[in-house]
């Protein structure tokens, strides 16, 4: 199996997990739920030294169920640590535009993202550099984006 192949079983799995794990909330559900995959970037870096990340970004094409249509939009994700973050954990704050857009507070522990505010979100956090981390993918599955 090739590894292109590999990561659509992977992304398509960990999909579903997530939907399980964000569960049903009629209020933010009627707004749209989606799934998205975005690239991003963190600076100064992640390591497992614990440092204030002074800045975040990410960026994706999103598909979302609006009214039972699909639509597709663009996001960005900027924000910043509210404190030192390390690989192990880390949470801060920032703002999402293009859909969904507003303020957004994240949680994450390991690899798994929460998101809170605009859009309550779930992530999977993947690095793509390492010491430090600077750049990275995230696999999001979302009510109210």
């Amino acid at each position: 199996m090739t590894f292109v192949n590999r990561s659509a079983v992977l992304f398509a799995t960990v999909g579903l997990t997530l939907v399980a794990l964000l569960g049903q909330n009629a209020a933010v559900a009627s707004v749209g739920e989606g799934v998205f995959f975005a690239e991003g970037t963190i600076t100064p870096g992640l390591t497992t030294t614990c440092t204030t990340q002074t800045q975040l970004t990410a960026d994706s094409v999103v598909e979302v169920v609006l009214n039972g249509n699909i639509e597709t939009g663009s996001f960005h994700f900027a924000g910043a640590s509210n404190g030192c973050e390390s690989l192990a954990a880390g949470s801060g704050s920032g703002t999402m535009t293009g859909v969904p857009t507003g303020p957004v507070s994240y949680d994450r522990r390991g690899n798994i993202v929460t998101f809170t505010g605009a859009a309550t979100m779930v992530c999977i956090w993947a690095w793509t550099s390492f010491n430090p981390v600077t750049n990275d993918w995230w696999f999001c599955v979302g009510a109210g984006v």
